[in-house]
């Protein structure tokens, strides 16, 4: 089984499981080390690089995933304001609905 498939599941499991507060463990205070985000990154790369490399398309282009890319550049549109709001617990909520 690929290990960014392994990752996804087990942050799934973490969400599922932990609920908010899995996306909030914190090592200092008030600051979160964000595990989802770590994982998702390393899965992305996982992904990404191997498309880079074969100059292969690794995102078919249909219209799911166009309308899942779109409502995530929203969401970041969003951050960027919110953040002005509430700062840091803008991204925390960004990390949890992502």
């Amino acid at each position: 089984m690929p290990i960014d498939s392994l990752l996804v599941r087990g942050v799934l499991f973490g969400y599922l499981e932990g609920n908010r507060g899995f996306a909030q463990i914190s090592l200092i205070g008030s600051f979160s080390i964000l595990p989802a985000e770590f994982v998702l990154l390393v899965a992305s790369l996982i992904l990404i690089v191997p498309g880079a490399l074969y100059r292969v398309t690794v995102v078919r282009q249909e219209l799911l995933n166009l309308a899942i890319l779109a409502w995530i550049m929203i969401g970041v549109v969003r951050l960027m304001f919110d953040i002005l709001s509430f700062g840091y617990l803008a991204i925390l909520d960004f990390a949890m609905v992502y």
